[in-house]
């Protein structure tokens, strides 16, 4: 209603424009009613921001048009950055070591060579695994018991021994007495037979009264079958084959002595690479990377609205904190050039670590297993003097072997002799009537007197024979070559029981020079960007704890006083409007614009197009901006009635407060005095 007549009012100040009424000239009036939208927007935005309803993080976001505050940045305000990202420190550092790695390509191509040997030396494990130590130590043993055995059989006394002796004698002579009785005779006579007779006979009688000495020569035989057992030498020569072997590739094998400081700096390499893979250092770049991109993406395109800009500009309460978000706003656009930015040069960090795959298995056994096993060997080995002891224990025991067959033989013809059936065939003759030479010839070639004196010597020369040997002594060279050969066997163990491929080893130290060929300086984007977010964290915060309390007592009392003289304004417009009496055919606007655009010759017509056309505006964008200024007042009211609640203080009498949009009392009369205002078009406000 009040527009409609201060539209009416200034068309007929447009017809004669020296008019005036209470000092209003049309101007005048115009930048009062030009000010009357902002000045209300300004007090409900104030009221707004004062009273809780509206917060400095939705005045951000009203700004921007879209919703985003503090938390969108939280996560990387606790992150540690002054000394770099974690994961930017780790991978440095480990760079930085990897450096320092005195692992080059002739130490690389040493440790293929050198395991390549290793496999060369596959025939010497099974020569080993013959080898029995336990063995040679008992066949010395049963080599030392020999040379004491005296046949002192426990079931045999001093006087059985004798007496077997000198029946074996006597035996011995009966036959010899025969054997010179047919060589001295062609044909057996009376008393030739009869001298056969009493040999035969006494033949007879020993035999048979030697029987229990014979068998207990059979039970001390079985009770000492050792000693009747013939010796070998096959654990010795088992021994000697290994220590041919040996030393026959012992020169390349002492090669691999400074392969250990190789593996040594090999295995520090590996290590560094397990703890690049187990630091999960490289996936944490990518996780972050990706985090900041997806924040990026929320703030993308973040702009401030230049017309609220210029609205919110004029409101001196929120001037700080508007010049706050401003400076956010310019920082968001500078953070998405900078991600975009980092993303690009962390694209070939993050690809070298998807091209080269760090093995998810052990990485140092190959190399510290490898370097244990050279550790415990010594290269220092000389087995030149145990070959020669060990040569010459075999020639001795190959010696004794010889004369220990002849023995055997001996002595079975020795047991064929003391067994009286042996004997039965000369003894059977005594009931032969028939006897004659030829038949005492044939039953005495069937014993050889010659073969039992041997027994004796026999055993004599090789008891002599095994007195003769340095048993401690030959235990001690054996026991030496046995331990220098296990230190060779040990060293080959240890390098079977890894079972290391070669291929695969050789492909392995290749991963370190391959892997840390890359650029660390990529990742110091990663540290800009927390840096900016961090930034941005702070200013989400400063924006969201921006204090208005202390502009409160300053608020006060301007909403009322600014109201009372707005209103008041509009008063005086409805009262000088009312004194006016208007010709009854302009009453339509449009008729009298075109009557001003036409036939009009007065003074001002461009201003008084100017204010038409702005008038229209306002009734159009402000349609009852007299309500709206009164919900406004209640809710300045409830304010001010909150922070008496909240701050309690003494209450100064104070006039009644009038609302001199309602009233044409007097009290609305005082005059208000409102700067210019601009004669641009008016932009539609919401209130």
């Amino acid at each position: 209603m009040w527009l409609s007549l201060v539209s009416t009012f200034l068309l007929f100040c447009g017809l004669s424009s020296s008019t005036t009424h209470g000092n209003f000239q049309l101007k005048d009036v115009y930048h009062k009613i030009v000010s009357i939208p902002e000045t209300t927007e300004r007090l409900y935005l104030e009221s707004q921001l004062l009273t809780g309803k509206m917060t400095p993080i939705n005045l951000t976001q009203s700004l921007f048009e879209r919703t985003i505050d503090e938390t969108t940045f939280e996560e990387y305000s606790e992150m540690e950055i002054y000394s770099g990202l974690k994961e930017q420190r780790e991978i440095s550092k480990m760079l930085s070591e990897a450096k320092k790695s005195k692992t080059t390509d002739e130490i690389r191509m040493a440790i293929g060579d050198g395991l390549k040997e290793l496999e060369g030396y596959s025939n010497l494990k099974s020569i080993f695994k013959e080898i029995d130590s336990n063995s040679v130590i008992i066949d010395i043993q049963k080599i030392e018991d020999r040379s004491e055995f005296k046949l002192d059989f426990r079931s045999f006394s001093k006087y059985d021994k004798l007496y077997l002796l000198r029946r074996i004698g006597v035996v011995k002579k009966i036959i010899e007495s025969l054997q010179s009785i047919v060589k001295e005779n062609k044909e057996l006579d009376s008393s030739n037979k009869t001298q056969v007779e009493h040999r035969l006979k006494d033949l007879h009688q020993v035999t048979r009264r030697s029987i229990p000495l014979f068998d207990l020569l059979k039970m001390a035989i079985e009770m000492n079958s050792a000693f009747f057992e013939s010796n070998t030498t096959s654990s010795f020569d088992t021994i000697k084959k290994a220590l041919d072997e040996v030393m026959g590739k012992l020169a390349e094998v002492k090669k691999l002595e400074g392969l250990a400081e190789k593996l040594n700096s090999m295995k520090s390499d590996m290590a560094l690479l397990e703890k690049l893979r187990d630091s999960k250092a490289v996936s944490g770049v990518r996780t972050l990377e990706q985090n900041l991109k997806a924040t990026t993406v929320l703030i993308e395109r973040i702009r401030m609205s230049k017309d609220k800009y210029e609205k919110y500009q004029k409101i001196d309460l929120i001037s700080s904190v508007l010049q706050q978000i401003v400076i956010f706003s310019k920082s968001m656009k500078i953070l998405e050039l900078r991600s975009f930015k980092m993303s690009d040069d962390l694209k070939p960090f993050l690809k070298h670590f998807e091209d080269f795959k760090i093995p998810d298995r052990d990485l140092t056994t190959p190399f510290g297993g490898l370097h244990k096993c050279l550790e415990a060997f010594d290269f220092k080995v000389d087995l030149s003097t145990e070959k020669s002891s060990l040569e010459a224990t075999i020639k001795q025991l190959s010696k004794i072997e010889a004369m220990d067959e002849k023995f055997k033989e001996s002595w079975d013809r020795f047991l064929k002799y003391t067994e009286s059936k042996k004997y039965d065939g000369l003894t059977n003759l005594l009931d032969d009537y028939k006897l004659n030479r030829e038949k005492l010839a044939e039953q005495l070639s069937k014993v050889n007197v010659t073969e039992l004196q041997q027994i004796e010597l026999d055993l004599k020369e090789i008891q002599d024979l095994l007195v003769k040997v340095e048993y401690d002594k030959m235990r001690k060279e054996t026991k030496a070559i046995t331990d220098k050969l296990n230190n060779v066997k040990q060293f080959l163990d240890c390098h079977s029981d890894l079972n290391i491929s070669i291929d695969d080893t050789v492909a392995l130290m290749e991963i370190p020079k391959e892997t840390w060929n890359f650029n660390s300086l990529r990742m110091l984007g990663l540290v800009d960007i927390v840096s900016l977010f961090q930034d941005a964290y702070e200013k989400m915060v400063e924006i969201r704890d921006w204090e208005t309390r202390k502009e409160i007592r300053r608020f006060e009392n301007v909403p009322i006083g600014i109201l009372k003289d707005v209103k008041g304004d509009l008063s005086d417009v409805q009262e000088l409007v009312a004194t006016i009496q208007y010709p009854v055919d302009m009453q339509n606007k449009m008729s009298l614009k075109t009557f001003i655009k036409g036939d009009y010759e007065g003074n001002g017509r461009f201003i008084i197009l100017e204010v038409l056309k702005d008038l229209e505006k306002l009734k159009t964008d402000f349609p009852d901006i007299s309500g709206k200024l009164e919900k406004m007042n209640q809710s300045i009211a409830k304010m001010k009635e909150w922070e008496e609640k909240e701050h309690p203080k003494a209450v100064d009498q104070k006039e009644p407060f009038v609302d001199c949009a309602g009233s044409h009392l007097n009290q609305c009369k005082e005059p208000l005095t409102l700067p210019d205002g601009s004669l641009e078009p008016l932009k539609k406000v919401e209130l």
